[in-house]
């Protein structure tokens, strides 16, 4: 089966180091990425290639997340992926950071193959991943530039 993928982009008028330290502090995941509930580091920091990360998420109900970060190169790429899966997926997530004239391009890449039953649902999850994706992107964009953290319109 192919794998569900989104990539998604956005102009964000801050400095590329203050994104980077924005996403990745893993407290602040919930601030934009809404189906977060919490997160925290279960490894000793700072942050790096190797720690663990745990996300409770909103999928039917509250589920802890378990994540590695498999390439951390500030302020340039984070890279996460989930030890295991979660109803059926154990998304990978990249955040990559750019320099811009306008500030940092944000740039939030999630792959996942879904396994078992769940691949029953892969078109739906799909087109649900792709909207959700450019909608964490906005949020992020929405909370940096006017620190605004209430729930996206979008």
């Amino acid at each position: 089966m192919k794998p569900i993928r989104s990539r998604h982009g956005v102009i964000i008028a801050r400095s590329p180091k203050e994104v980077w330290e924005f996403i990745s502090n893993p407290g602040n995941e919930k601030r934009w990425h809404t189906d977060v509930i919490d997160g925290e580091v279960l490894s000793e920091l700072p942050l790096q290639q190797g720690s663990r990360v745990r996300w409770v998420m909103n999928f039917g109900g509250p589920r802890p997340v378990t994540l590695r970060v498999a390439r951390f190169d500030p302020p340039h790429v984070l890279e996460v992926q989930a030890e295991h899966p979660v109803m059926g997926v154990a998304p990978t997530l990249v955040y990559e950071i750019e320099p811009d004239d306008r500030g940092a391009l944000f740039t939030r890449t999630i792959e996942m193959r879904p396994s078992g039953p769940t691949r029953l649902m892969a078109p739906v999850m799909r087109r649900n991943v792709v909207k959700s994706n450019a909608q964490f992107v906005g949020n992020l964009k929405r909370v940096l530039e006017t620190g605004s953290t209430g729930p996206s319109l979008a």
